[in-house]
C-alpha cells in the first residue's frame, strides 16, 4: 500500500507557535457565552467519553488518543502511531467549533425533510437565504439583538428555522410534525428571483436533478442527509454530532442517489460558490466526467472553496469522479479491523474505500469513503472558521485560500506507512520492514477480501 495520511490534531492546533504564545487562530471569546447558541458549543462530556478498552460507540473517530487501545504491541508501535484511534477533533473543538457564516454545501441525494429523527439533528443547521424569505414575525415580536441580524428573532446568533417559531404564518405544510425549512419553501416560493442571484426561490438549497428549488430526497435514499449529519449535525442534543457543529449546511441535490451526472454536480458547485458557501462536500460516484465539472471545481478553487471529495467505495484504485479532478481534495477511510484476535488497531484501510496516488488524506470512518468525506468536510469547515476568526482578530490579513486549506490538512497529517524499518519481528531492514512475502501487509491486512499483496 502506498503511503497514506491520517488527520491527527486539527491543522490549526498543530501550527508551530512560540512557547507560551497564543495559538494563531483564536476562537471567538464570545463563542460559548450564550446559553442559547443554537448549535451547541463544546460537545458535552457524554458525547466524547470512553474508558480504556472501550470506544463508546463511534466517538473514537474524533479522538486521537489511545483510550480505545489496550494492545501493548499497538501502543508501543511507531507504525501504529502509538495507538492512535482518530483525528483529535475533540481537541480542535477546544479552539473552534465552527461559525454559522461558514456554510457547507452538500452535493448529494438531497435531504429527507420528512424524517423527524434527521430533522432533530439538522433543523437548526440548514442555511436559509434571507433574500428569498419574509422576515420572521413571531407572536410577541422579534427580539433580535441590537447590532445583530434583524431576522435573528430569538437572539441566538444566527438566522435559522427557530426564528420562525411562533410566527403564525409558518405552519407544518409537509405534515412531518414540525416546522422545517421545506415548509418555508412550500409557503414562500413565489416564482420570483427576489434576491436577483439567478436562482428563483433558492430558500434552502436547490435541486439540480429535477431542476426546482426543493432539494427533497423524495426517493428516501438518505445518503445526502447522512452526509449533512457527518459534517454539521448539531451538538448537545443527544444524537451524534458533526465534525463542525456550529457550521451551517446547504443541501444541493444532484441525483437520486450518490451515483449522479457529473454535470448536475458541476451546476451545483457553481450555485454553491455564487450563493456564498464556504466548503463543497461531495461523496459521489458519477457515471461520466466532463470539462464543465473540472471548470466548476476550478471556479470553486479560485473563490477559496475547498472541494472535499470521496475516493468512492469500490476497494480499488481506479478513478471515480469527481474525486480525481484537479483541485479536489480526495479522501478515503481507515477504520478498526473489528475482528477478534487481530491487533487492536484503528489504521486499517476500510474495505469499502478506494486508494491510490490521488489521495490527499485518510480519515477515520466506519461508513466507507462517504463518511470520511463528511467528517473531513466538517474539519475543513473548522479550518475555514478558524481562518475567519483570525481575520476578525487582526492576526490574518485575508481568509484562507482553498490551497492553504489543503496544505493545512495534508502537511499536518501523520504518515500511515508500515513499509518502514520497525515492522513485525523478523522483517529485514533491507526490505524496509517487509520480507518478499509481505508479512507486514499480512499482519496489517484490511477487511476480509482485500488484496493483501497489492494494498
Amino acid at each position: 500500500m502506498n503511503r497514506l495520511l491520517a488527520l491527527p490534531l486539527l491543522a490549526v492546533v498543530l501550527l508551530a507557535v512560540p512557547a507560551g504564545a497564543e495559538l494563531p487562530f483564536l476562537a471567538s471569546p464570545n463563542r460559548c457565552d450564550s446559553s442559547g447558541l443554537p448549535l451547541g458549543c463544546i460537545p458535552l462530556p457524554n458525547e466524547m467519553s470512553g474508558a480504556a478498552g472501550s470506544c463508546n460507540g463511534e466517538k473514537w473517530k474524533y479522538a486521537s488518543t489511545n483510550f480505545c487501545t489496550t494492545d501493548p504491541v499497538v501502543n508501543a508501535s511507531a507504525n501504529e502511531l502509538s495507538g492512535v484511534s482518530g483525528m483529535s477533533v475533540e481537541i480542535a473543538w477546544r479552539l473552534e467549533t465552527g461559525r454559522p457564516d461558514v456554510v457547507i454545501a452538500v452535493h448529494d441525494s438531497g435531504i429527507m425533510w420528512n424524517n423527524t429523527g434527521d430533522m432533530s439533528q439538522l433543523r437548526k443547521k440548514i442555511h436559509l437565504n434571507a433574500g428569498e424569505l419574509p422576515a420572521p414575525a413571531p407572536t410577541g415580536g422579534c427580539n433580535a439583538p441590537v447590532g445583530g441580524d434583524p431576522r435573528d428573532c430569538n437572539g441566538d446568533g444566527v438566522f435559522n428555522m427557530p426564528d420562525y417559531d411562533g410566527d403564525p404564518s409558518v405552519v407544518d405544510v409537509n405534515g412531518n410534525g414540525i416546522t422545517d425549512p421545506e415548509d418555508l419553501i412550500l409557503l414562500f416560493s413565489n416564482g420570483v428571483d427576489d434576491d436577483g442571484n439567478g436562482y428563483v426561490d433558492d430558500i434552502a438549497g436547490y435541486d439540480f436533478f429535477e431542476f426546482d428549488n426543493d432539494p427533497f430526497d423524495e426517493v428516501q435514499f438518505g445518503h445526502g442527509t447522512g452526509e449533512a449529519e457527518d459534517s454539521t449535525a448539531e451538538a448537545n442534543n443527544g444524537g451524534d454530532l458533526g465534525a463542525c457543529p456550529n457550521c451551517m449546511v446547504m443541501p444541493v441535490r444532484v441525483g437520486d442517489s450518490f451515483v449522479a451526472d457529473v454535470n448536475s454536480f458541476a451546476q451545483g458547485v457553481v450555485f454553491s460558490v455564487d450563493t456564498g458557501a464556504a466548503v463543497i462536500q461531495e461523496a459521489l460516484g458519477t457515471y461520466n466526467q466532463s470539462k464543465f465539472a473540472q471548470q466548476a471545481i476550478d471556479y470553486a478553487y479560485a473563490h477559496g472553496l475547498p472541494v472535499m471529495a470521496s475516493a468512492a467505495d469500490e476497494d480499488a484504485w481506479h478513478h471515480v469522479f469527481p474525486g480525481p479532478y484537479v483541485h479536489a481534495i480526495m479522501v478515503n477511510a481507515i477504520a478498526d479491523f473489528g475482528v477478534p484476535n487481530e491487533p487492536n488497531s484503528w489504521l486499517f484501510l476500510n474495505g469499502c474505500t478506494n486508494f491510490g496516488g490521488n489521495l490527499q488524506v485518510s480519515v477515520s470512518a466506519t461508513s466507507c469513503s462517504s463518511e470520511a468525506t463528511g467528517r473531513s468536510s466538517g474539519i475543513a469547515g473548522l479550518i475555514v472558521s478558524a481562518g475567519r476568526d483570525a481575520v476578525d482578530h487582526g492576526t490574518l490579513a485575508s481568509r484562507l485560500t482553498a490551497n492553504e486549506i489543503r496544505q493545512l490538512i495534508t502537511q499536518t497529517a501523520d504518515d500511515i506507512n508500515f513499509d518502514v524499518p520497525g515492522g513485525p519481528a523478523g522483517t529485514p531492514p533491507s526490505t524496509g520492514g517487509r520480507t518478499v512475502t509481505f508479512p507486514d501487509t499480512s499482519r496489517y491486512a484490511t477487511q476480509a477480501g482485500f488484496d493483501q499483496f497489492t494494498g
